[in-house]
């Protein structure tokens, strides 16, 4: 693994690499560069900090972020790993809105109350959208529960993954312990805060010296548990993730190092002198200023329009100083680029494609964009395994607290949610729980129509052929439940028709 690590470290665009660099400061410094590029602040002439970065990379002295697809990129995953809103009850919503967490079926309904409770304790609809850009953006995020007891709440916190200064992960990714350290201020002055946490307790430092902070320097750990998740957005094997951008930064940068070229270039060839060879007297081809003025905007419109030439030797010619960049061979090469780094990552062009899929339906649209629906699934996966564990906890947490009496005698109604769990029933499993898979493309009501419609179809034929229909509908997915109620239900709408057949006798007519 720690050759793993190694490798994943050597292979991404830092600022630099100085040896006595640890990997705890490496890695800040890659999150404050790959936040540059989604927050597109990189290469801002207000702050020298990315000079040796240029340097290091050879890249142009005045390159700027023309084309830049970070945002675009972390902000369509945010959009579409957790698409929809979230009810007040877990539950699904009327009229064909979308869910955003959707849970199974099977899922005790206690549980997924207690679950909609920390979600309004939390802000949930708003969070979990910064969670996964958090996660998309720079790879890594680090979720901690607060066990908030004067409160009486269970809260969530999202932590800057560039603080974690150390990390521990069991191999089903769960976290065993973690420390936590950055430069903080109050009215003694800065500070470094450390935080480290583990399954026996909660330790509390100042400047490397242990430090009360209200709570003690030292509190136990009473779960049983760390109540914190580690959110890899790609799992490369390695102990941190990869962000959505990984793999493309180099070609961003060079990208940019071309075009600021360009765009410089053409500033040059608007504004080049003309180099007259004359022994003549040359004039500013509009007019000149008005004699005697110094005022640079007396004549706004003529210095706009006027054209810059420089006198030499007679029997001459006129030539330019701006040089011959050809601008169509240069879009090629800035066109495959493009094409290139979309290549790379076609959630970029995703909703371009499917705007000009007017005359597709929508399953074949779903076939033709797979590359991008594969790829939000095992997004979607990472996101949804760590939120049901940190789900699990805050339920036991809950459970535990407001069973205990912490959070005093009389509980609210948001409290007493929780009182069905405890401890003992996480460590039991009697938490767990499951998401069910959002589809990247949602079918309209005219395509869910003609589904079953054609559904309904290849049963009718199937059934004329002479097959069973309990066997065609079995075969179409039914379960035995499904099955024993139709079963159930064509039994009451035969003695239906029996009553109605038998009301349709006139009295005293033989039949």
């Amino acid at each position: 693994m720690e050759a793993g690590k190694a490798a994943i470290v050597a292979a991404k665009r830092v600022f630099e690499e100085q040896p006595e660099y640890t990997e705890y400061k490496n890695r800040a410094a890659e999150y404050a560069l790959l936040w540059s590029y989604y927050n597109n602040s990189m290469f801002d002439r207000v702050s020298n900090a990315w000079s040796a970065y240029k340097a290091k990379y050879n890249l142009y002295r005045n390159i700027r972020m023309i084309y830049n697809p970070t945002k675009r990129l972390v902000d369509f995953y945010a959009g579409v790993v957790y698409p929809g809103a979230l009810s007040e009850d877990g539950r699904a919503l009327p009229d064909g809105v979308p869910v955003a967490i959707p849970f199974s079926s099977d899922t005790p309904t206690e549980l997924v109350q207690a679950i909609a409770q920390f979600w309004a304790w939390n802000n949930w609809q708003s969070r979990k959208s910064v969670i996964v850009r958090y996660g998309a953006a720079l790879g890594s995020v680090l979720i901690e529960l607060i066990d908030d007891i004067e409160r009486g709440k269970i809260t969530s916190e999202i932590v800057w993954p560039g603080y974690v200064k150390s990390l521990e992960l069991d191999a089903a990714g769960n976290i065993k312990g973690y420390v936590i350290e950055y430069t903080a201020k109050d009215e003694a002055g800065s500070y470094q805060y450390r935080k480290e946490v583990d399954k026996g307790s909660f330790r509390y430092f100042r400047d490397d010296r242990p430090y009360d902070y209200g709570f003690g320097a030292e509190i136990e750990n009473p779960y049983g548990f760390v109540p914190a998740v580690w959110i890899r957005h790609c799992d490369t094997g390695s102990d941190h993730g990869s962000p959505a951008i990984a793999g493309s930064l180099g070609k961003i940068d060079e990208l940019n190092n071309l075009v600021s070229h360009i765009h410089d270039q053409v500033h040059k060839v608007i504004g080049a002198p003309l180099v007259l060879w004359t022994d003549g007297n040359v004039n500013n081809l509009f007019g000149a200023k008005k004699r005697g003025s110094t005022n640079d905007f007396d004549e706004p419109a003529s210095e706009q329009e006027s054209l810059l030439m420089l006198k030499g030797p007679k029997d001459g010619k006129v030539d330019s100083l701006a040089g011959n960049l050809d601008l169509s061979a240069a879009n090629i090469y800035i066109d495959k680029l493009l094409a290139e780094i979309e290549q790379d990552h076609p959630e970029l062009i995703f909703y371009r494609e499917l705007r000009s899929m007017s005359q597709v339906t929508g399953p074949a649209a779903s076939r033709l964009v797979g590359d991008v629906a594969s790829r939000v699934q095992e997004v979607q996966a990472n996101y949804d395994q760590a939120c049901i564990s940190l789900f699990r906890m805050a339920c036991a947490m809950a459970g535990f607290r407001a069973n205990s009496g912490a959070w005093g005698r009389s509980l609210t109604r948001q409290q007493q949610k929780f009182l069905p769990f405890s401890l003992e029933s996480y460590q039991r499993g009697e938490l767990d729980m499951s998401i069910m898979p959002r589809p990247l493309l949602t079918p309209t009501r005219l395509e869910q129509a003609q589904e079953k419609q054609a559904i309904w179809q290849g049963v009718n034929l199937a059934v004329q052929a002479g097959a069973p229909l309990e066997f065609v509908l079995r075969g179409e997915g039914w379960t035995d439940e499904e099955l024993a109620q139709l079963g159930q239900d064509r039994v009451e709408q035969i003695k239906r028709d029996q009553l109605l057949a038998q009301e349709d006798i006139v009295p005293g007519v033989e039949q």
